[in-house]
């Protein structure tokens, strides 16, 4: 995805070359990255990839050490008739879903303040269908 983004950035305009922007592929929980560096993180669709709330709480004190603003993230919020469904499914199979996992918003806002930040704003994509939400971070001490 690193290169594809690398690619279509080059494409899309006069002058864009390497230095212009960099693509890289890091760990979400220890990106090597100096503290501060970034004035804003997006992070979008990788939340609801991990199951464990200590993964989560580490991914976002990691985005709060290297970010000196706002923090984008999304996550599939379980209140959504998607989710119902995601749920049903696999209750009617027997199985534990280990991907794509609808999280309840208090405890994506338990994980958020375990990493040391606040709730700016949230944004459902499709209130009650969609389980996608964006929400707007910051660090809780500002």
């Amino acid at each position: 995805m690193a290169e594809l983004a690398h690619a279509n950035w080059a494409r899309r305009g006069p002058g864009r070359t390497d230095a212009t922007a960099q693509f890289l592929v890091r760990e979400g929980g220890a990106t090597g990255f100096a503290d501060g560096t970034f004035d804003a993180v997006v992070c979008n669709r990788l939340f609801h990839h991990f199951r464990e709330p200590s993964i989560r709480v580490a991914v976002l004190s990691e985005f709060r050490r290297i970010c000196c603003g706002r923090i984008f993230v999304s996550f599939f919020n379980s209140f959504a008739l998607d989710a119902v469904r995601f749920r049903m499914k696999h209750w009617l199979r027997g199985t534990t879903p280990t991907d794509r996992i609808p999280i309840p918003m208090s405890d994506f806002a338990a994980d958020i303040r375990a990493a040391g930040l606040r709730v700016l704003s949230t944004s459902p994509i499709a209130w009650g269908l969609s389980p996608m939400w964006y929400v707007e971070l910051c660090d809780a001490s500002v």
